[in-house]
């Protein structure tokens, strides 16, 4: 069995370990989490509940961000998302230079949603594909990566259904008043 360190989360949303810094969730910060060091991945426990896994780093002083992590935190501050560390660290040059097309930080943060829910290199496909390059938009982007709803065909009906017509005599004659058991 491998050893269980208890660490504290910083405000930074980091914890270190073995000379280096792993990023966890920002809902995080302050707590005490459980860190497992294994030979080549290390793994943030809260309440037994694991909350962000890492290739294992050997060198030292490095640090490690998920943009997942940070992105909650960042549409809150879209202003300082082109000077956020977990931004420059995770995020190609490239993606920058198509974040800075669209009309400010606002758009940036969208972008990075973006890349959290479906993943950096099909963003930046989406926006090659796109053939627009002036009046780039985020919602532009996002409707190439949703797919298409494919075309319900309606199922057609063989056999119709047949309704027998009620025998309400019997009712009738009880409305009238015979003694008559239905």
């Amino acid at each position: 069995m491998f050893p269980l360190f208890i660490y504290k989360v910083d405000t930074f949303s980091t914890v270190k370990f073995d000379y280096n810094y792993y990023s966890v969730p920002i809902n995080y910060v302050g707590k005490d989490i459980s860190i497992k060091g294994f030979g080549n991945e290390v793994v943030m426990i809260h309440k037994r509940v694991q909350i962000a896994e890492y290739p294992r780093c050997y060198g030292r002083g490095d640090t490690k961000y998920k943009l997942e992590h940070y992105i909650d935190l960042i549409e809150r501050r879209p202003r300082s998302v082109f000077n956020a560390k977990p931004v420059k660290s995770t995020v190609s040059s490239q993606l920058l230079e198509i974040g800075k097309q669209p009309s400010g930080p606002k758009d940036m943060v969208k972008l990075l949603r973006l890349c959290v829910d479906y993943g950096e290199d099909k963003v930046i496909a989406a926006v090659e594909g796109l053939k627009v390059r002036q009046d780039l938009s985020i919602e532009l982007v996002r409707s190439s990566l949703i797919p298409p709803v494919p075309d319900i065909k309606p199922i057609p009906l063989t056999n119709e259904i047949k309704v027998q017509t009620a025998k309400l005599s019997q009712y009738d004659q009880l409305i009238k008043g015979e003694d008559k058991a239905i």
